[in-house]
């Protein structure tokens, strides 16, 4: 799956590729995705808004793991 990842260092967004199963959102909470950056597999109520993946167009954070949050 591709999505777009921002680049700190040159302020500009490449493409990236993700395992299958990363979302941006879900009306359901229970739902199990997987987290671009490490592939663990989490409940999107435990997940958090990205501030480097990003969905396709740019626009809207994917889920990720608490870990891969507090690191980026």
């Amino acid at each position: 799956m591709k999505i777009k990842k921002w680049n700190k260092a040159i302020h500009k967004y490449e493409d990236c590729e993700v395992p299958e199963g990363c979302l941006c959102y879900s009306n359901d909470m229970e739902q199990e995705v997987t987290c671009p950056h490490c592939g663990k597999k989490i409940k999107v109520g435990d997940g958090y808004t990205s501030n480097i993946y990003y969905e396709p167009n740019g626009i809207w954070g994917m889920i990720v793991c608490e870990e891969c949050y507090f690191e980026e």
